[in-house]
């Protein structure tokens, strides 16, 4: 084994004196929403545990979050929590890979971490206590103090981070043929006081379709933006944000846009919380030069609205399950018809033992689409989602639910014959 830390439990001398059953595994649940969490690479390398699909089972429940680190890489982080020391609280344990880290040696860091946070626990079960570890919840001991300061490190490119790429994409049938261009770049700079970030992007989309009666139908949109922001850490729970953005957004009509908005947000709780709950505050005035390629219903060719927003949001994960709500309300100052307000929401939870029920939504009343053009759009233009067509109300609804039974445990790891997708048949087709 290549990187990483192997940890071997090892049961307690005097244990096999003990009646039996007595001393057993420790039963432990992960949780993780990410798309790369593999259970069976968890299970296979933390095998001295017994791992249940069920929490309501476990001795130990953890669940794993992890957020984008802008130098590149992730920080994960685990919180254990355990029916065994009800009154201890939850350990926290974290992670952070570079952006040089292959996927595997990100998998071996999050084992290590795993595998330490779970021998403690594993010892209250029947096992020596072999390894000792501190809360992150001591007192004297911060979550800051786990990040690196940029005069710790020799850093040539003093904390910036550089991105840029591109792709094209041809597709061609007998009766549509079409070219996609695109481009992208970002800069990023965060500290534990700044973040800064500039990104662009670019797309060139061209069409030619036939139609039914031999006639073509032609489009060729091009768009680009570039966005700009600064964040400032004002306190542990406030923080000032500036930002801006020019664009070209045919799609909207508009063939120059420019915006500058400076906003503050209030942290109910303090951010380095955020990868387990949060409750946010935001605040942002916004002033916008709009430049349209066609007069819009309000008779404009150019104008400069002012506009504010105040936007309240919640989210949490916890072992029981995970959801998001945000809420959204803005419009043109002075102009209260112009509006829009905004609810989503998100969540997923454990109804009983095994049974998993899921759902989201979102509700919209929009009346600040100024940029609509007066012409209005063609059939095609919606279809191809060339232009926006008006809506006073938008919704959404889903949901839906799992059921898992049978054995509680899942400790063997067979990778023959991976199953891979929904079990779909490839009836093949065209574009």
């Amino acid at each position: 084994m290549t990187g990483g830390l192997t940890l071997l439990a090892t049961p307690r001398q005097g244990a096999a004196q003990e009646a039996a059953g007595t001393a057993r595994r420790l039963r432990a649940s992960l949780s993780c929403e990410e798309s790369s969490c593999d259970m069976d690479r968890y299970r296979s390398r933390v095998p001295w545990v017994s791992w249940v699909d069920d929490g309501q089972e476990a001795d130990v429940l953890v669940t794993l979050t992890s957020q984008a680190d802008p130098a590149g890489g992730n920080e994960y982080r685990l919180d254990f929590t355990s029916p065994l020391e009800p009154d201890h609280g939850d350990d926290q344990l974290f992670f952070r890979s570079s952006s040089t880290d292959t996927e595997e040696d990100e998998f071996e860091g999050v084992v290590t971490v795993l595998g330490i946070g779970l021998a403690r626990y594993a010892s209250m079960a029947g096992y020596r206590e072999f390894v000792a570890l501190r809360s992150p919840r001591a007192p004297g001991i911060e979550a800051d103090e786990r990040i690196v300061a940029p005069e710790e490190v020799d850093d040539r490119w003093n904390l910036w981070v550089f991105n840029v790429g591109g792709s094209t994409r041809l597709i061609g049938t007998e009766t549509r043929n079409t070219r996609r261009f695109s481009g992208n770049f970002s800069a990023n700079r965060t500290t534990p006081t700044w973040k800064l970030s500039f990104s662009g992007r670019g797309n060139v989309n061209i069409q030619e379709i036939e139609r039914s009666d031999g006639s073509i139908f032609e489009s060729d949109e091009r768009d680009w933006m570039v966005n700009m922001g600064v964040t400032y850490a004002l306190a542990k729970h406030w923080s000032l944000d500036f930002s801006s953005l020019t664009a070209k957004l045919p799609r909207y009509n508009q063939e120059f846009r420019a915006d500058l908005t400076p906003g503050i947000e209030f942290s109910l709780f303090p951010y380095e919380e955020a990868t387990r709950r949060s409750i946010t505050l935001r605040y942002t005035v916004a002033v916008t030069y709009r430049k349209y390629q066609e007069r819009t219903i309000y008779n404009e060719t150019e104008e400069t609205p002012w506009e504010q927003a105040l936007q309240l949001r919640a989210t949490m994960r916890q072992p029981w399950g995970d959801g998001s709500l945000t809420g959204t309300a803005s419009h043109v100052l002075g102009d209260l018809d112009k509006h829009n307000f905004s609810l989503r929401g998100r969540v997923s939870f454990r109804l009983v033992r095994g049974l998993r029920f899921n759902v989201g939504g979102d509700v919209a009343w929009v009346t600040d689409q100024v940029y609509l053009s007066a012409r209005g759009v063609t059939d095609e233009e919606a279809l191809l989602r060339l232009r926006t067509r008006g809506s006073d109300f938008n919704t959404g609804l889903n949901f839906g639910f799992s059921y898992q039974f049978g054995s509680i445990y899942n400790n063997t790891v067979n990778n023959r014959f991976p199953r891979v997708g929904g079990g779909s048949v490839d009836m093949g087709g065209g574009f």
